[in-house]
């Protein structure tokens, strides 16, 4: 098996022999960056993001009845003039 990876990276090894000094520190920073353990990231809802603030604006209210009263302080899209 180890010939088949010594064979496999002289075949790389080769093709790349054509590119430029800088083009080949790319390729080696994007492998580098493809071996770094990937980090897990949360998605964070806009009402769990306001969950997160229930209760620091002064009131004993939830989130729900907070949205609710903002929605409530909105004029309708049929304003005249």
């Amino acid at each position: 098996m180890a010939t088949n990876t010594l064979n496999t990276t002289d075949y790389y090894v080769e093709m790349l022999s054509t590119l430029s000094n800088t083009e080949k520190l790319e390729v080696i920073a994007k492998l580098i960056e493809s071996m770094k353990p990937k980090k897990k990231t949360k998605k964070i809802t806009n009402l769990k993001m306001l969950k997160d603030f229930e209760g620091s604006w002064g009131e004993d209210l939830s989130v729900e009845e907070y949205v609710a009263n903002l929605r409530s302080t909105i004029p309708s899209k049929e304003v005249s003039w």
